[in-house]
């Protein structure tokens, strides 16, 4: 029944055979000019494109799964190579929280990967002490990492950079303590739907 219900929420809201969403501009006279209506047509189709061409499909059925049992999916998105990649985190990995308006804003979220894993990611030299240890020893070994991306309040809006975006993420090693990277979002790269 779980499979069931996450396969059709996935056939009905986000299926790969056909365009499940387009673009559009608040201001309805703009959206009347043929040229931004062919411009948001085109970017809408490169999107589509860019969605089929990642893991986009797998993650997001395990999301439908994850929301039908637990209530609550958590997705992360982010760019590698050029490309989007995405996964479905469970539920066990994250936290959570809320602005005002019942909205997530903040996802703290605490996992493990392999040593090699964490040095391939952050680079060797910016990676704790402990990590790299491990890493000697036998690099299949796991550490765990902690990722919490919240609304960057400090931010210069003024500055372009990925420290000054509306969202901070850093990445911490959780037995030291020590940030690994530091970074930014224009937008929540987690997708955090509930049924409430």
């Amino acid at each position: 029944a779980v499979d069931l219900l996450a396969s059709s929420l996935h056939g009905m809201l986000t299926s790969g055979a056909y365009p499940w969403f387009h673009l559009d501009i608040k201001d309805s006279d703009i959206n009347r000019d043929d040229d931004v209506r062919e411009w948001l047509q085109d970017t809408s189709m490169r999107m589509i494109q860019a969605f089929n061409q990642s893991n986009f499909e797998t993650e997001i059925h395990e999301m439908y799964v994850d929301l039908v049992v637990f209530g609550t999916g958590c997705m992360f998105c982010e760019m590698s190579n050029g490309d989007l990649r995405f996964s479905t985190r469970h539920i066990s990995e994250y936290y959570v929280t809320e602005d005002r308006f019942g909205v997530v804003n903040a996802v703290y979220r605490m996992y493990e990967a392999s040593a090699s894993q964490a040095i391939e990611r952050f680079g060797e030299k910016n990676v704790s002490e402990h990590i790299r240890k491990t890493f000697e020893k036998n690099p299949d070994d796991m550490v765990e990492l902690l990722h919490i991306v919240l609304p960057n309040e400090d931010r210069d809006s003024t500055k372009i950079d990925n420290k000054n975006m509306p969202y901070s993420s850093v990445y911490i090693c959780k037995k030291t303590g020590m940030i690994m990277l530091e970074g930014g979002f224009n937008e929540m790269p987690y997708v955090v739907p509930r049924f409430l």
